[in-house]
């Protein structure tokens, strides 16, 4: 049950049959980042992704309002397809807690995909079109 332009209410348990109640830690929230709601930037010819983020990216994404590289780090990000794809990236990275950010771009990124990235995939966004990825801000 997709909320148009906002928070996802938390829940504890297993996914349900739509795809947006997911089991979750206390630190896991889902933010929509379509004003118009699920699946507006398919509709247009782009894309929705996910992306299991630390307690420090959350920050700076709050702050700044955008999806950024580490200085000194990778110069890529990972994305994931799908909410429970983002969960599985999310458990093995951050056991400690994560938060789920979803966001969209209305272009096409499927020359980014990686079939093979840890066995479920991933868009492998460059720095250059990251800031293509918008980031749903409360």
């Amino acid at each position: 049950m997709p909320v148009a332009g906002g928070l996802y209410d938390m829940y504890q348990g297993a996914l349900d049959g739509n795809g947006w109640k997911i089991g979750i830690g206390a630190a896991m929230v889902v933010f929509d980042v379509v004003t118009g709601g699920e699946g507006t930037a398919a509709k247009n010819g782009g894309a929705e992704v996910f992306r299991a983020v630390s307690n420090a990216e959350l920050k700076s994404i709050n702050e700044l309002g955008q999806f950024t590289l580490q200085q000194g780090g990778v110069e890529s990000k990972y994305f994931a397809k799908s909410i429970e794809d983002a969960q599985w990236w999310g458990q093995n990275l951050y056991p400690d807690g994560f938060t789920i950010v979803k966001g969209v771009t209305t272009e096409s990124i499927g020359h980014f995909w990686s079939p093979y990235t840890d066995g479920l995939g991933a868009y492998i966004i460059s720095k250059e079109f990251l800031p293509k990825i918008i980031p749903y801000r409360p």
